[in-house]
């Protein structure tokens, strides 16, 4: 790979963030590879220093994310993990695949709200997070699973992410009989789904700062804050 094709996937990925291409695409040095879990696809994405701070990343073109709600995308980041990391000894990426009332039964426990209130926050949550790589949302069959931003993590984001992966409760698991993937209450079943892409850009919930975020909360927030991303800002296709 010459100098010029170099340059055109570095400025790519500025632009556009991780992209998913077949298993076979070549890339340039620098780049981290995540293979997905049927070993046809793979996501793209520039591996940073772990010690690399935000001067050193604005250097490189990837200035920090700006984040709406930054407590409420946290905390969702949160469950997801907590759902979707199968074994927190084991590698993070790529987990498993988990529906959307299973993510939500660990959510609620960051605070006692009403249903309604918390439904609008979790789906602003899930769709900024979606929108910057850190989740692949899928708005048909209402599930998530790890973003490949996930996969970047290095051992001392994973080292905070075990303890809080420990502090928080397991989630509620849908009965066998239950249907899977059940549209959540507030999901308007008469308006259709509307892409993930064009939601990463609304406004998410009024903020609750009045909500306690523990220490554990508290130390993931930070890590999302330093980690290279433009969450809410790419314009990219829904996941597969």
């Amino acid at each position: 790979m010459n100098t010029a094709d170099t340059a055109l996937w570095w400025a790519r990925a500025r632009a556009l963030g991780p992209a998913r291409h077949e298993a076979g695409t070549p890339a340039p040095d620098g780049f981290l590879r995540l293979l997905e879990p049927h070993a046809g696809d793979v996501w793209l994405l520039p591996a940073h220093p772990g010690t690399a701070g935000p001067w050193v990343l604005d250097e490189m073109g990837f200035s920090g994310p700006t984040i709406e709600q930054p407590n409420d995308t946290a905390r969702m980041l949160a469950a997801v993990v907590r759902c979707c990391w199968t074994d927190p000894e084991a590698p993070i990426w790529p987990g498993r695949e988990v529906d959307w009332e299973t993510v939500l039964s660990v959510y609620r426990t960051f605070g006692d709200r009403e249903e309604s209130v918390l439904n609008r926050a979790a789906t602003g949550a899930i769709r900024r997070l979606n929108g910057g790589g850190w989740v692949l949302w899928d708005d048909d069959r209402r599930v998530v699973r790890l973003g490949p931003r996930c996969g970047t993590w290095v051992n001392a984001d994973l080292t905070v992410l075990r303890e809080l992966y420990r502090s928080l409760p397991p989630p509620e698991e849908p009965e066998e009989d239950e249907e899977y993937g059940e549209t959540p209450p507030d999901h308007d079943q008469g308006a259709g789904s509307t892409p993930v892409r064009d939601q990463a850009n609304l406004p998410g919930p009024p903020a609750d700062d009045d909500d306690a975020v523990d220490a554990s909360m508290m130390d993931a927030d930070a890590h999302l804050r330093e980690v290279p991303a433009s969450v809410g800002e790419e314009d990219r296709g829904d996941p597969a």
